[in-house]
């Protein structure tokens, strides 16, 4: 027992026609997309790589500060006691 469809073949291809025009529009939507966030990826790449030279100016500024301030101290402290010396004198 064997059933015999008829269908207009020019139909199939409308339908399938349809089908890839609604696929295409689909992967032209996903790549839109993509480039939006591609763009907005390169955005916070440059904020963060600010942001990075930030946080090394500032560290190096705090250690270079943390080690002249001992240095400081010690030539201060050398002069005071020089001063005091010499003010018996």
């Amino acid at each position: 027992m064997s059933t015999i469809i008829e269908t207009d073949l020019k139909d199939v291809l409308n339908q399938i026609n349809g089908k890839l025009d609604k696929l295409t529009e689909n992967v032209n939507e996903v790549k839109v997309s993509v480039a939006r966030l591609e763009e907005g990826q390169n955005g916070i790449n440059k904020r963060l790589d600010n942001l990075d030279f930030i946080a090394r100016t500032v560290i190096g500024g705090v250690v270079l500060a943390l080690l002249t301030n001992p240095l400081s101290i010690t030539i201060h402290t050398h002069i005071l006691a020089h001063d005091i010396l010499n003010a018996f004198d």
